[in-house]
């Protein structure tokens, strides 16, 4: 008998394939708390207070404070929780900012100055390595499969994705001239490794200044070079003895922009209190997302004279190109100082991830003139994919504290706490029923809901004449909960043995298991004024 399975794909490879998957996206958003070792160690809390070129990110306003030109290098050494996978380490040396700022005084006002800023920092690393296992009593990931097609949702929604693909050609969805029968596999118990590795890269150019020291103002250009590459084992124990592992590559190249706003007051002229204002616009991401997958399924042959295990490997390979926005992001910041001993600061963001919008591509437009060709892309919303994202991710809130003492003016001692709400709604799960070109490209069943990230900092900063250097410590923990495919129930009709109809409910339920990123780093800041 010949092994077939139906992809149902005319209908994805009709468009060009720009589209993608909820939780992909949401691993993209995601920040990282980094920039100089002066604004780690009071935990990111510098937007009103402003004078550190990581506030270019955050508060533009806050280079206009600058009264001296400025450049600064940072590096940093980073470890996490896990064991090395497939050559990924958990410690890593990282290069993780350089920026210069040139602040000029204005002719007209004596108090105001005009600055110009170029910063580079890395505001995310993806470096990860995530291990789960658990018991599946009963559920299996070739029942997801199987279930899909026995309910006809291949046939009728063309939900079918790789790991589909991968399970029909190890023969789970065999078929003749009668038609198509599925089987599947209990489960026993899963184990699933990843390592993941790659960083999102500022690019920012900002232009600040101030009016009579009174009201600073700013805006930042930011420009985003994302890497990111992941490689995953995930390995099923089921039932009479059978086993299957799929390995997974994912790599994702693209690029962002952004545009942000802000503002610092001095209400009180003979004060130094502060309250700040921002505002970033959407970052508008095009990439590229490629994968190569792996099946090894692993069986007992009983029609050989000696039974004995085989073993099947199938592969899978594609690329496509996909577009997404992040949401508004708005903040509000205090800042405070007393003399110059103390430096108090406060700040607090939102932005409504469940605003983020998926595009997907209707093709292109060439135009001619006297230099030559071009094309022009034009995108329309993906529905479906934006409705799962709305489902799936709910706003978070980012709050950020921090203080720094100066018992002599050559030594500053400063320590920081930085909140970030989970971006998961609790009962969102991948949906691998969605008609969908990202849901077609998928080659993961998993996903995490993570929850809330702490963000615990100190650092110290040496000043010795021009010359400055600032250390750091951070410690980030968050908690998720993992679940190797989504939980489903599968109505279907079967037939007995004497031809007459049968429904069947098929569950496959699976419980979440704990995982934790957990990450230590420690940063070093060079810098000169000038």
């Amino acid at each position: 008998m010949k092994k077939i399975f139906i992809l149902s794909a005319i209908w994805f490879v009709s468009i060009a394939a720009t589209a993608q998957e909820a939780y992909e996206i949401s691993e993209i958003m995601h920040q990282d708390l980094n920039g100089t070792a002066r604004y780690i160690g009071m935990g990111g809390a510098m937007d009103a207070l402003g004078a550190d070129i990581s506030t270019m990110s955050s508060n533009p306003a806050g280079i206009g404070l600058f009264r001296r030109n400025q450049v600064s290098l940072s590096l940093g050494f980073i470890n996490q929780n896990g064991s090395e996978f497939e050559g990924i380490k958990p410690s890593m040396v990282s290069f993780d900012q350089a920026g210069v700022v040139i602040s000029t005084n204005t002719s007209f006002r004596k108090q105001s100055y005009l600055n110009f800023g170029f910063n580079y920092s890395k505001s995310r690393n993806y470096r990860q390595l995530i291990e789960a296992g658990a018991q599946l009593y009963g559920a299996s990931q070739t029942i997801q499969t199987c279930g899909k097609g026995m309910t006809g949702i291949f046939e009728y929604n063309n939900s079918v994705n790789q790991v589909d693909h991968l399970y029909g050609q190890a023969g789970f969805i065999v078929g003749d001239k009668h038609g198509y029968d599925y089987f599947y596999n209990e489960g026993e118990n899963y184990d699933m490794e990843r390592g993941v590795k790659g960083h999102t890269n500022n690019f920012d150019f900002n232009l600040s200044g101030n009016i009579n020291n009174r009201i600073f103002l700013g805006i930042t250009f930011g420009i985003k070079d994302l890497t990111y590459r992941a490689t995953s084992s995930y390995y099923e124990w089921q039932a009479l003895g059978s086993t299957s592992n799929i390995y997974d590559e994912r790599d994702l190249d693209g690029t962002g922009f952004d545009i942000k706003l802000g503002a610092i007051v001095r209400p009180i002229e003979e004060s130094p209190f502060r309250i700040g204002l921002s505002i970033s616009t959407p970052t508008w991401y095009r990439l590229t997302s490629s994968n190569f997958s792996e099946i090894a399924y692993s069986y007992i042959d009983k029609s050989l004279k000696e039974p004995r295990y085989i073993t099947d490997w199938y592969t899978s390979q594609e690329s496509y190109r996909y577009h997404f926005s992040t949401p508004w992001n708005f903040g509000i910041s205090l800042g405070h100082t007393i003399g110059d001993k103390i430096a108090l600061g406060a700040s607090y963001n939102y932005a409504d991830y469940s605003a983020t919008t998926a595009r997907i591509s209707d093709g292109y437009d060439t135009y001619y003139d006297y230099y030559g060709s071009y094309s022009s892309e034009h995108t329309l919303k993906d529905k479906q994919t934006s409705r799962q994202l709305s489902k799936t991710l709910e706003g978070v809130h980012n709050v950020k504290v921090g203080a720094e003492i100066k018992p002599i003016p050559e030594l500053a001692v400063r320590v920081g706490y930085n909140y970030v709400s989970s971006m998961y709604n609790s009962d969102g799960m991948k949906d691998p029923t969605l008609c969908t070109i990202g849901n077609y490209y998928m080659s993961q069943t998993d996903y995490t809901n993570w929850k809330a990230t702490n963000r615990f900092t100190c650092g110290l900063g040496f000043q010795i004449d021009n010359f400055g250097l600032d250390l750091s410590y951070q410690y980030s923990m968050r908690k998720g909960d993992f679940y190797p495919f989504s939980s489903g129930t599968y109505d279907f009709t079967t037939w007995d043995e004497e031809g007459e109809p049968v429904n069947v409910t098929l569950d496959n339920t699976v419980s979440a298991c704990e995982v934790k990123d957990n990450r230590h780093q420690v940063l070093m800041t060079l810098s000169y004024k000038f």
